[in-house]
């Protein structure tokens, strides 16, 4: 019976413990989108919807086509800004390879417009070498 208890034990030692590695590295929303990881922060206060439309518009800038509706054009825009990381695979042909950069998204609470900005960007070692 010790034993039963000593394998069980174990096994729920070593459950928790690979539980943990592989959510080490995951922080927040991630998109894949063609080679290009899109990473929100875990506090951002933008929806499911929204997030999905800025992935695309990042790495489709034509995608973001939207209109502004009377109030915007009144009273002006309710912006809010977020902050979002990206992660370009395999973007050189030796190391580093990847380009990783962060942008501002400035998005419009009323009539879905949105910018990006890019404020930082630098290669890091991601993806092995051919």
């Amino acid at each position: 019976m010790k034993k039963i208890v000593l394998v069980l034990m174990v096994l729920t030692v070593m459950f928790y413990s690979t539980l943990g590695i592989s959510a080490d590295g995951v922080v927040g929303n991630t998109y894949q989108i063609e080679n290009v990881t899109v990473v929100f922060d875990a506090s951002s206060q933008l929806s499911i919807e929204q997030q999905e439309k800025i992935a695309c518009l990042i790495v489709n800038p034509e995608y973001g086509v939207s209109q502004a509706n009377l109030i915007c054009n009144i009273f002006g825009h309710k912006n809010t800004q977020e902050g979002v990381s990206t992660v370009t695979h395999c973007v050189s042909a030796t190391s580093p390879r990847c380009l990783q950069e962060h942008f501002v998204i400035t998005i419009c609470s009323r009539c879905d417009e949105s910018t990006v900005q890019r404020t930082s960007y630098y290669y890091i070692t991601c993806c092995p070498e051919d």
